[in-house]
């Protein structure tokens, strides 16, 4: 990982695994830069020079992207766990075994991390307790989540709303027509888009 100093562009310092692993996700902010290894190194440095902070690791490759909330950090890993860690301290906070390697990151929302799973879909899991909420055996991606309830769109290209409270599907939309999506954490609305270039912005009704 080459920092670079930002009103010139002139390099800073540069860091690595020990294990010199390819490093497959970095988050960053004024107090430390993490990064994860292919290797399944996660390792937390100062911003400002090569000094490692605290470093977990895991039996299997990292996915990208690994996730910053709070103080919390998200990672998935080859060896089929999704690992909640302290990001100030490394300190391990739980894990939740899919029984699959995981090939991408998870998304995390307010309450629910959702993490999908080749050949298993998409399993929503309580932030807190680590149990959990549901699976969807066709599902593909979490489009948004608004007021409890998750919007996922299926291989077959289904919208399906899901009440987590419930853990209950409560409706389905078809999107058949759509090519491109993605996952919006930060509010409700839903952004997809089609292979003729049309563009929708979506605003998820109350049910």
């Amino acid at each position: 990982m080459h920092v670079l100093r930002s009103k010139d562009k002139i390099q800073v310092f540069e860091v690595a695994a020990e294990s010199d692993s390819m490093i497959t996700s970095i988050v960053a902010d004024e107090n430390s830069a993490i990064f994860a290894t292919d290797d399944g190194n996660v390792i937390s440095i100062m911003p400002d020079k090569s000094k490692r902070l605290w470093q977990f690791d895991a039996a299997g490759g990292i996915a990208l992207p690994i996730v910053r909330d709070g103080d919390s950090l998200f990672v998935a890993s080859r060896d089929t766990n999704i690992y909640r860690l302290n990001a100030r301290t490394g300190k391990f906070v739980w894990k939740y075994q899919t029984g699959a390697k995981l090939e991408k990151g998870p998304q995390v929302t307010a309450g629910v991390v959702y993490q999908y799973v080749r050949d298993e879909g998409l399993i929503a899991i309580d932030k807190e307790s680590h149990e959990r909420i549901w699976q969807m055996a066709d599902g593909v991606e979490l489009l948004a989540e608004s007021e409890g309830k998750s919007y996922v769109i299926t291989k077959a290209g289904t919208l399906i709303v899901m009440d987590n409270k419930k853990a209950k599907q409560i409706h389905t939309v078809d999107l058949s027509g759509v090519s491109i999506y993605v996952t919006n954490v930060a509010d409700s609305r839903i952004y997809i888009a089609d292979k003729q270039g049309r563009i929708a912005c979506l605003q998820p009704i109350k049910y």
